[in-house]
């Protein structure tokens, strides 16, 4: 039986000073979330001592893992140097210019601190290039704490192929007019997708999707569909 006591004081301590006991809604897990000392290559370790295969790699962050030798010397280089700074850099610039080479779909990039961000500029970015309003997601998917996909985001499966989905706000801090401003489609679901869609025809402004569940014909599909 895995014993979690240290994680559970833990857990105790942060309350007062955190909702939950976290500052991460997502890592969040009843009646406790596992608090994490170490990692190492593809695995972490917890307060308790415990040992993980680690799958979420800080979310697709931590590509290389934990404690890469090559990673880990840039940064202490880095380091030396300073590691956060107000005006723009030269490694700004290289990264941004490998990404814009590997990628061709990337004519510019703009970085931000969280997906949250990204998905807040993103949308704003569509909304002034179209000059529309709406935006679509999937049923069930979480795009971040943004406003506009703060929908439907805790729907249980079950639903995620329900054609006739309406909007549901996350939370109490979320306006009535937020869930006029956005489209709930199906999970992976062509037909009813279109049928949704098309109801909303030039006022809308993007569709959300996260690249990791659907299928690539999904994702073509939606593209082709949202090009009104």
């Amino acid at each position: 039986m895995l014993i979690t006591d240290v994680s559970a004081a833990a857990n105790r301590r942060a309350r007062p000073v955190m909702p939950l006991g976290n500052t991460r809604s997502s890592a969040f897990a009843t009646p406790y979330p596992i608090y994490l000392a170490s990692g190492e290559g593809a695995y972490v370790t917890d307060v308790d001592g415990n040992r993980y295969l680690d799958f979420q790699n800080n979310f697709t962050a931590l590509i290389h893992g934990y404690g890469h030798a090559d990673v880990t010397s840039a940064l202490l280089a880095q380091l030396m140097k300073g590691l956060s700074f107000a005006n723009p850099t030269f490694p700004e610039i290289e990264l941004a210019e490998l990404l814009c080479d590997r990628v061709a779909h990337f004519e510019q990039v703009r970085f931000t601190n969280t997906g949250s961000e990204a998905v807040m500029m993103a949308i704003k970015a569509a909304r002034a290039l179209t000059g529309r309003t709406l935006v679509a997601k999937c049923e069930g998917a979480y795009h971040g704490n943004y406003d506009a996909v703060e929908i439907n985001v805790t729907a249980p499966p079950t639903r995620w192929t329900d054609g006739c989905v309406g909007c549901t706000l996350e939370h109490d801090g979320l306006t009535a007019s937020v869930a006029r401003q956005t489209v709930v489609i199906p999970f992976n679901d062509i037909e009813n997708s279109d049928r949704i869609l098309s109801a909303v025809g030039c006022d809308l402004a993007a569709v959300l999707i996260d690249p990791c569940p659907p299928v690539p014909a999904s994702s073509r599909s939606l593209r082709d569909i949202s090009t009104i």
